[in-house]
């Protein structure tokens, strides 16, 4: 289901995270999804973004501290502007279209490749994202604080 573009996270109960971006073609195919692994083994799957949206390079933040998860992925997938979704890890659900743009510039089209921390977050840490544009050779960057 996925191709080459896939970020993992786990939590400390041992459930895994997966944002993958897939090959399907049709508009309102799912491009982006959410696939979670539970302790039992079973996978779920929940849409961030259809292929409509044209996301890619997702990458997935968790915040067990205050039971939030957060999708990153940039849109168009030539690079563009980096947008996410918030989520509760306990009823996992994204809204329909783009997201909240996070990193974007007025001067610099092409944002791509978001990167963050391998490490989950907390009120401790805050959140931040990071992402380039290989065109001019600048890093662009985003954060927010996590309240507990």
């Amino acid at each position: 289901m996925a191709d080459d573009h896939i970020s993992l996270k786990a939590t400390s109960d041992g459930r895994v995270f997966a944002a993958v971006k897939t090959s399907y073609t049709g508009s309102s195919d799912p491009l982006v999804l959410l696939l979670v692994r539970n302790t039992a083994g079973q996978w779920s799957s929940y849409t961030f973004g259809r292929k409509s949206d044209h996301h890619t390079r997702p990458i997935v933040q968790l915040d067990q501290q205050n039971g939030r998860l957060y999708v990153f992925a940039t849109s168009p997938e030539s690079g563009g502007t980096i947008y996410y979704k918030t989520s509760s890890l306990s009823s996992i659900s994204f809204p329909t279209g783009l997201g909240t743009a996070f990193i974007k510039s007025t001067t610099e089209a092409n944002i791509n490749d978001a990167t963050s921390t391998k490490q989950n977050t907390n009120s401790t840490t805050g959140l931040l994202v990071a992402a380039g544009n290989v065109t001019v050779r600048y890093y662009f960057h985003n954060s927010f604080g996590l309240k507990e």
